[in-house]
């Protein structure tokens, strides 16, 4: 009797963790994701801005299921991007996964589960160490993120970002591409511009996996990652 107890608490906390890992964002709204898209900008169209990469921020959080979460910062190394009538049309930004730094936990600590995140249990940095944005449209008005609310919409005001444009790019994960759209700020002209968003995609459509897909070790952590990026670029 005393056995078949416990199985009965096993398979309970296994189908408790299995149905908590289908919610959605425990935070940002999810930007919607598609198939990689084509960069339809031409090469030496409009004013090109290098990226200011010390004024640039890309902020992350995970989620576990139980327990705490984990934040910190990725760097901008390197990009570009290219303004027309002074309005945002394109742009790429390079970022530095080998320096994905955690930052909510003390030293010791935050150099743990950045060698685990760099591993290939999730991003496997010495195989890929750079992730890549490159805009491939910008639309004025804030488009309804994938679980957006019915008030959700242009002028939104997202995670504390008024939102008064949608941005469209690839995306570039460990190799894989895929096509993200998502609410952002922007203000921009010949000689700069600001670009602000906060948005969360799903890790497992760029092959984010804690071991095997869908294992309880995987299911334990939230399949989203929460972003909140600010990029800045100047003559």
């Amino acid at each position: 009797m005393r056995r078949s107890t416990h199985s009965v608490a096993f398979l309970l906390s296994s189908a408790l963790l299995i149905l908590a890992s289908c919610g959605q964002t425990q935070g940002n709204e999810q930007a919607k994701t598609t198939d990689a898209q084509a960069v339809s900008m031409q090469a030496g169209q409009g004013q090109m801005l290098p990226i200011d990469t010390a004024a640039s921020k890309i902020l992350w959080k995970g989620s576990k299921l139980v327990g705490s979460s984990h934040e910190g910062y990725a760097p901008v190394t390197e990009g570009q991007v290219t303004v027309v009538a002074d309005a945002l049309r394109g742009g790429k930004i390079v970022i530095d996964m080998k320096d994905l730094q955690p930052t909510d936990q003390d030293e010791e600590s935050n150099g743990k589960l950045k060698a685990h995140l760099s591993s290939k249990d999730f991003f496997s940095v010495d195989s890929f160490p750079t992730a890549i944005f490159e805009i491939t449209s910008v639309e004025k008005g804030a488009e309804k993120a994938a679980n957006a609310t019915p008030d959700s919409g242009k002028d939104a005001k997202v995670a504390g970002i008024q939102s008064n444009t949608t941005v469209t790019g690839n995306m570039t994960i460990k190799g894989i591409a895929k096509s993200i759209t998502f609410p952002a700020e922007i203000h921009a002209d010949s000689n700069s511009v600001n670009l602000k968003a906060a948005f969360a995609i799903d890790r497992t459509n760029w092959g984010i996996n804690y071991g095997a897909e869908n294992s309880i070790k995987d299911k334990i952590i939230s399949k989203n990652i929460d972003f909140q990026i600010n990029i800045k670029a100047a003559k």
